[in-house]
């Protein structure tokens, strides 16, 4: 089993989510952080959040990307979980 400080999240295959502009009342930035809470619970912030750096099994930059009136949130490959 990894420690938190070796935890990973990962998606083996280019995984993506695509999202309605109409949900989010303003722009969102290009890049956000997910936070894997358990198997079940995917996170997805736009900062950092000090919370969820300390109960997070691990965490990965998301990529944001427009296609016509969709967000794009394209989840890690590879990150690993920052302990500091």
């Amino acid at each position: 089993m990894l420690s938190h400080s070796e935890s990973r999240l990962e998606a083996p295959r280019a995984a993506s989510l695509a999202v309605s502009k109409k949900l989010f009342p303003r722009p969102i930035p290009r890049a956000m952080t997910a936070y894997a809470m358990d198997v079940d619970h995917l996170l997805i912030a736009e900062e950092p959040l000090k919370e969820l750096e300390e109960r997070a099994l691990a965490k990965g930059e998301v990529e944001v990307a427009e296609q016509g009136d969709t967000y794009v949130l394209r989840l890690p490959r590879s990150s690993t979980r920052s302990t500091g």
